[in-house]
């Protein structure tokens, strides 16, 4: 997948973060450590506009997918911060949104989730 950042196409990783700990069961993380950890590993955050351009392009998305844009979070409109998800479920393919929570936590970001950076 390429987005536009100014005038420059940047190809886009989808990956689980190998510098986090992967414990049986998995535990929550938060955005921040998701996103200090990816930083760690040389990646990047996206533009929003990740979200609605990669839903727009990856119209074969696999069934019970769920690709998490990282990027920085906005406000919904409970004034929690969120980020947009792009995913294939009983419904059809779609774009949402993930509330990062009140605590910086969202209980289905697990150290397996996928997430979505530049390189």
């Amino acid at each position: 997948m390429y987005g536009n950042e100014g005038n420059k196409h940047q190809p886009f990783n989808s990956s689980k973060i190998p510098q986090l700990p992967q414990p049986d069961p998995p535990i929550l993380l938060s955005y921040k450590e998701i996103f200090a950890a990816a930083e760690n590993a040389g990646l990047r955050l996206c533009p929003a506009e990740t979200g609605l351009q990669l839903r727009l392009q990856y119209m074969d998305q696999p069934y019970e997918e769920t690709l998490v844009i990282a990027m920085q979070p906005i406000p919904d409109s409970d004034n929690l911060p969120s980020v947009f998800a792009v995913c294939h479920w009983d419904w059809g393919i779609g774009l949402s949104s993930a509330c990062c929570g009140i605590s910086d936590m969202e209980d289905d970001w697990h150290a397996d989730s996928d997430w979505v950076f530049m390189v």
